[in-house]
């Protein structure tokens, strides 16, 4: 048998587990941060708020403010377009500064990689804590009277809904912080642009 026509080829993997990881050990504190406030926000917002109302007795009213979706709640809203800019900024800085620009482009890695393992960390840094309020959501139904007002469709679409939306404006972020050289003006440009 001839080795040489053999049709083994290696074949490498665009995501690299260290670069991920790395993005993680720097910025960790950002999607803690982020859990945090996001329970504060939703679940135990939603607790309170239930707990409050309960003498009520009016279903409709209970409802509509108990619901994932219709409920109106400010700090959820300005979270979803905060965060993921604040990421994006965050995860991609190192092209605005000269040293950490020649360090990364001197791995042996193509742009390519290092613009998708950048961004797949910084999509895991904001989405990791959106699906663990959803957990704590889905958890906290059988155990509360929140069963009663919210199912798991409505948790799903809750968490598919905030998702988009934030995977939106870490995309756009993104884009723009590509075409500037400083982050103040990728935070300016990028609310112009929305």
């Amino acid at each position: 048998m001839n080795w040489g026509d053999s049709d083994m080829t290696s074949k490498t993997s665009l995501f690299k587990k260290g670069l991920i990881i790395s993005d993680f050990k720097r910025f960790w504190w950002v999607s803690a941060l982020y859990a945090l406030i996001l329970f504060f926000a939703v679940p135990f917002n939603l607790l309170m708020q239930g707990l409050r109302w309960k003498d009520v007795r009016n279903s409709e009213f209970l409802i509509r403010n108990l619901s994932l979706i219709a409920n109106r709640n400010g700090l959820h809203e300005l979270l979803i377009c905060i965060v993921p800019v604040a990421t994006a900024v965050l995860v991609f800085r190192y092209l605005q500064v000269e040293r950490s620009s020649s360090l990364m482009h001197s791995f042996p890695l193509k742009r390519s990689e290092l613009f998708a393992n950048h961004s797949a960390a910084g999509f895991l840094l904001f989405a990791i804590p959106v699906v663990f309020t959803s957990l704590v959501l889905l958890v906290m139904q059988p155990m509360s009277f929140l069963g009663e007002y919210q199912s798991l469709p409505d948790v799903l679409k809750w968490t598919g809904m905030t998702l988009l939306l934030e995977a939106l404006f870490f995309s756009s972020a993104v884009f723009v912080g590509m075409f500037t050289g400083s982050s103040i003006a990728q935070i300016v440009f990028i609310y112009i642009l929305h």
